[in-house]
C-alpha cells in the first residue's frame, strides 16, 4: 500500500496506488500488511474498502487466504 506520508519519495502512497489502479484497471487489488504499518482497526479497514469499492480494493489481514 505504501506510505501515508507524501514526503518519502522512495515509497508510494495511496494516491500513487490509485493512479496505478485507474491506469491498469485490474479486476481487483489486494493490499497487504496494512494494519501493522498503519495501525488501522478492522472497522477502519472496512470503511476504506467501502470508500474505494469502485476500485475493487481489498485489504487483506494476517493469515488470510486469498483465492485467485
Amino acid at each position: 500500500m505504501g506510505t501515508l506520508r507524501r514526503h518519502q519519495p522512495h515509497l508510494t502512497n495511496i494516491k500513487d496506488n490509485l493512479k496505478i489502479i485507474k491506469r491498469f484497471k485490474p479486476k481487483r487489488t489486494i493490499f497487504t500488511h496494512v494494519e501493522e504499518s498503519f495501525c488501522i482497526t478492522p472497522a477502519t479497514q472496512k470503511r476504506l474498502e467501502q470508500k474505494y469499492a469502485h476500485y475493487h480494493i481489498h485489504i487483506a489481514h494476517d493469515f488470510e487466504t486469498v483465492m485467485l
